[in-house]
């Protein structure tokens, strides 16, 4: 018999094709925890007033939030973002799934006007020292490199938390009541980095790169997922 608590269900919403859940759709499956995951760019779908998810994951894309009208189902996710917080479920947003939970906390998103992309570095705040979720992920280091790949960022939202930073994008990571966005992706494998390279110059050195990185990176984003979803360790 499943433990209950780990009978949790579990929406994702993929806002592009090639963005899928990675990891955290290997992790859901190796924990018994019920999903559902929806394609926002063809399913035009909002659960109804029971809400029957305790948790909505907001992947990533190459789309802006500002452009909205040019994807007009964004305003879906965003809605869906909105109803599952009025309803007190937790978000977990990555990439453009942090930054329209940030527009939908009502904070500016822009386009930065320069990129972040591949195995970068990025720094624990005092507040992020503290939360539960980012901080066993960072473990017991100050600074990680996580894997990134954007241009547009965001301001923190009022009475979100700042949980991470880099150089040059102050708002790596933020928690919102127990939401969190996340501007990096914890739920890259190996085949979807070879993916998103494809077409680069620098396939083989971000390749080798994630060789390397990868067994650590995938530990540290289940320790994450572990006590976002709240789960216990056997």
């Amino acid at each position: 018999m499943k433990d209950k608590r780990e009978r949790k269900n579990v929406l994702i919403v993929k806002n592009a094709i090639e963005e899928g859940p990675g990891n955290i759709a290997e992790f859901l499956k190796a924990k018994g925890i019920e999903f559902h995951e929806i394609e926002a760019y063809k399913d035009r779908y909002l659960p109804g007033s029971s809400f029957p998810y305790e948790y909505v994951v907001v992947l990533g894309g190459p789309m802006g939030v500002y452009e909205i009208d040019r994807y007009p189902y964004l305003a879906m996710v965003a809605k869906l973002i909105e109803l599952a917080l009025s309803k007190g479920k937790k978000v977990l947003g990555i990439c453009l799934g942090a930054q329209l939970l940030a527009y939908v906390l009502g904070a500016r998103v822009y386009d930065s006007g320069e990129l972040e992309i591949g195995w970068c570095e990025i720094e624990l705040t005092d507040e992020g020292s503290s939360d539960e979720c980012i901080s066993t992920f960072f473990g017991e280091k100050r600074k990680c490199e996580v894997f990134q790949w954007h241009r547009d960022t965001f301001d923190l939202p009022k009475g979100a938390l700042r949980l991470a930073s880099s150089k040059r994008f102050l708002n790596q990571a933020f928690s919102y009541f127990g939401s969190l966005g996340l501007q990096f992706h914890p739920e890259i494998t190996p085949s979807m980095v070879k993916e998103w390279f494809r077409d680069r110059k620098d396939f083989e050195q971000i390749v080798q790169k994630t060789k390397v990185m990868y067994a650590s990176y995938r530990k540290a984003a289940e320790n994450l997922y572990e006590k976002f979803f709240k789960l216990e360790r056997r």
